[in-house]
Order: C-alpha cells, then sequence, then structure tokens
C-alpha cells in the first residue's frame, strides 16, 4: 500500500464511466474510497465560496430605513438590492441585482468581474431607467 501511495503521479476522472484512471490502471469509487480511507490521502477540494465581506473597516454604515418592515401598498415603493457571485468556469463573476418588493420583479441588474460600487450603480441606473414613471 504504502508504494502506491508514493507511486501515484497522474490520476484522471473518467466522467463517462464514472471511474478513476491512475497512471493506466482504472478504479471504481468504492475501491478508490477504501484505498483513500486506508492510505489517509486526502483530495485537494476547490473552495466553494469567496469570501467578500469586510466587516472590519470604520466606514460609516448605511441606515435601516425599513426596519424590516417590507409592506408596500404600490410598485416602486420599496426596492431591495443584493450582490451575489457565480463559479463560471473561467473565474468569478459578480451579480448585482435591484428588485421591487411590491411586485417581487428585478427591475435592475449588472454583471461584472469584479464588485465594484460601479456595478451596483449599473444595477441602479438600469432600474430607474426600466421605471420611468418615478415621479421627481
Amino acid at each position: 500500500m504504502t508504494s502506491l501511495k508514493t507511486s501515484i503521479k497522474t490520476i484522471t476522472y473518467l466522467s463517462d464511466t464514472g471511474c478513476l484512471e491512475i497512471q493506466g490502471a482504472s478504479l471504481g469509487r468504492d475501491r478508490l474510497a477504501r484505498l483513500r480511507k486506508e492510505l489517509r490521502l486526502r483530495c485537494k477540494q476547490k473552495r466553494k465560496f469567496r469570501a467578500t465581506t469586510n466587516s472590519n473597516h470604520n466606514l460609516p454604515v448605511a441606515p435601516n430605513l425599513l426596519n424590516q418592515t417590507f409592506a408596500p401598498t404600490a410598485p416602486n415603493q420599496v426596492w431591495v438590492a443584493d450582490l451575489t457571485y457565480v463559479a463560471t468556469q473561467e473565474e468569478w463573476l459578480y451579480l448585482a441585482g435591484i428588485k421591487d418588493v411590491y411586485t417581487c420583479e428585478i427591475v435592475g441588474y449588472a454583471m461584472g468581474e469584479r464588485m465594484t460600487k460601479e456595478l451596483t450603480g449599473k444595477a441602479l441606473f438600469m432600474a430607474l431607467r426600466s421605471q420611468r414613471h418615478l415621479p421627481g
């Protein structure tokens, strides 16, 4: 077993059969799991999320004007916004969205490679442009 642990250099996953090929010899999922357990091997795993919040700062915090009371009586009275990220094959993609709480519709969004104030500004501009009948 120890010779197997030191000699493994190339491991390929064959998605069509669900097996692994280790330097030309193929192993099924269960046998590989047993061998990994015996040899105490761990796989490197890709991070499932990306840290996007930095709470350690002295910047001003926006006031909570709604106080968690989401009860609009008409469209365009209350909008909520959020930022999220999506892992693609190439890189992270950031998405800023603005939703009308009354209609539950997305009124503005923007996508970009970086999470910036310009990204959220584009989403807000799209929301304002799509709701032309807003007063003021």
